[in-house]
């Protein structure tokens, strides 16, 4: 499993989102499609993450440490 895969799943929402939203008055009939094909690669991505975890996979990834101190750090990640 590939941390491009879980940002991919979480960012093309929000790509179709920005689309339909700056464009749509242009696009009109295609923002519809815009939506459903972004929601449809977040779905399939979703797919392959829950199949690889069911498969035991994981993933324990750090994107930033945000607090660290002298015996602890707090992460964020995945």
């Amino acid at each position: 499993m590939s941390l491009n895969l879980i940002v991919l799943l979480l960012i093309s929402p929000l790509i179709g989102f920005l689309i339909n939203g700056l464009f749509g008055k242009w696009l009109k009939n295609a923002s519809g499609w815009i939506a459903c094909v972004a929601v449809g690669i977040s779905f399939i991505c979703a797919l392959v993450v829950c199949s690889s975890v069911r498969g035991g996979a994981s993933l324990d990834e750090t994107l930033y440490e945000w607090i660290a101190g002298e015996s602890f750090a707090f992460n964020i990640g995945f």
